[in-house]
């Protein structure tokens, strides 16, 4: 959806990009932009984790316990990775434009700040958005698996 393709054809497409763009062996095309992966990755645990122990804290405050049970916890966790998914999806778009290395118009992009002033001078500050509400969806699906099973082993291991 950040790209603008869809369908089954976008993974055949990526595999041609690359390979036609860096040669072959091209796995290490695979890893274009795994730098600015890494900075939208600190932005997002800074916000989902003291997010989830805030939130843990509330709960068990309001129940009068020292702890919340895993599957509040795994509530808590979904909602607290759905927001950050949410702050860091104009990381996201960066860094899968990045990733890409083009715009549809075969512009090839030099960096993080000319994905950004590309997209802000030709195209819409919406876009910084693009796919925000499957992105917000499958973190906040993961973070309720994540944190409800961290919790039920932690409160199961000495």
């Amino acid at each position: 959806m950040q790209t603008n393709q869809v369908g089954t054809e976008t993974l055949k497409s990526t595999f041609r990009l690359v390979k036609a763009e860096k040669g072959l062996p091209f796995l290490g095309g695979l890893y274009n932009g795994y730098s600015i992966t890494i900075m939208r990755e600190i932005p997002f645990a800074l916000i989902q984790f003291p997010l989830y122990e805030w939130g843990k804290k509330v709960w068990s405050r309001y129940e009068e316990k020292d702890e919340i049970s895993p599957i509040k916890a795994a509530l808590v966790g979904s909602i607290s990775g759905g927001i950050a998914a949410a702050f860091t999806t104009p990381l996201d778009v960066v860094k899968t434009r990045l990733m890409i290395g083009k715009d549809n118009s075969g512009y090839v992009y030099k960096g993080a700040v000319d994905v950004v002033s590309r997209i802000s001078t030709f195209e819409s500050p919406k876009v910084f958005l693009s796919g925000i509400e499957p992105r917000v969806m499958w973190i906040s699906i993961g973070g309720f698996g994540y944190f409800g099973e961290y919790e039920s082993f932690k409160s199961i291991l000495p």
